[in-house]
């Protein structure tokens, strides 16, 4: 009979794991009366390790979703980056190619180049009052 009620004392450690009391295990000497209590005891630690493994299977689902929702988020963001970068490369060769056709219509204007400098600089000034006031 002892070592039917080692395994009790077992459950008992893994139930206080879950439980927000510890339960208090039997120290009377076994008998008709206390081996229905204990059964009862048994019956209640069951459906609390149902109850926590519900729980623990709730938090988990909970968890994968987020994980899932993170996943998304991240691809997204990655097809974003990629579509400034390459929108960005663009706007930089167009850029580098406005600025050879600067210089060499300065070159062939006779014009010096301060002055286009000056002339571009007042345009973009003008360009950006534009759009913020």
């Amino acid at each position: 009979m002892n070592q039917r009620y080692q395994g009790l004392h077992q459950r008992d450690q893994r139930t206080q794991l879950f439980a927000a009391s510890p339960i208090p295990r039997p120290n009377t000497v076994p008998n008709a009366h206390n081996e229905r209590l204990t059964i009862r005891e048994l019956e209640n630690l069951e459906a609390q390790n149902e109850d926590d493994v519900e729980m623990l299977h709730s938090k988990v689902r909970s968890l994968k979703m987020l994980t899932t929702k993170i996943g998304d988020e991240i691809r997204e963001s990655n097809s974003l980056l990629e579509l400034l970068s390459n929108r960005f490369e663009q706007t930089g060769s167009t850029l580098k190619r406005t600025a050879k056709r600067m210089i060499q219509t300065a070159k062939n204007a006779h014009i010096p180049l301060k002055t286009w400098a000056l002339f571009f600089l007042i345009v973009m000034l003008f360009f950006w009052l534009v759009r913020w006031l």
